[in-house]
């Protein structure tokens, strides 16, 4: 179990139930809908993979993804999900990216710092 900001226990048996009580979708939610908005997840950690390892970012792709996961979450449970559901190593750049699109303040989870590289990648944008 990990200790989430604003002092909610997260861990892999109540996740899914955290993330169903936080999910808001106009149309008619589905538990399907509400899988295929998680499976973002995976593809997050994909592609910070792929950064991380091979230094291949699809920027514009992680933005469409938080951008969607947010909508659905809203900005502070989309926070907690993405900094349970994204594997720790990839927080940098999660952090980068929330910052970048005004998510978080860069104040907020102090002990994780920001991918200098990225933020020169974003401002390109």
């Amino acid at each position: 179990m990990r200790m989430m900001p604003n002092n909610i226990d997260i861990n892999d048996d109540n996740c899914y139930l955290y993330c169903a009580a936080n999910y808001v979708n106009p149309q008619y939610p589905t538990q399907e809908e509400l899988d295929n908005d998680l499976s973002r997840y995976s593809s997050l950690n994909i592609l910070f993979r792929r950064y991380n390892v091979a230094g291949e970012l699809n920027e514009r792709l992680v933005l469409n993804h938080l951008i969607i996961l947010h909508n659905v979450f809203g900005i502070k449970a989309g926070n907690i999900i993405s900094f349970f559901k994204i594997h720790h190593r990839y927080h940098p750049q999660l952090k980068t990216f929330l910052i970048f699109l005004n998510l978080i303040d860069d104040h907020q989870y102090k002990e994780i710092p920001i991918d200098i590289n990225l933020v020169r990648i974003l401002r390109e944008i």
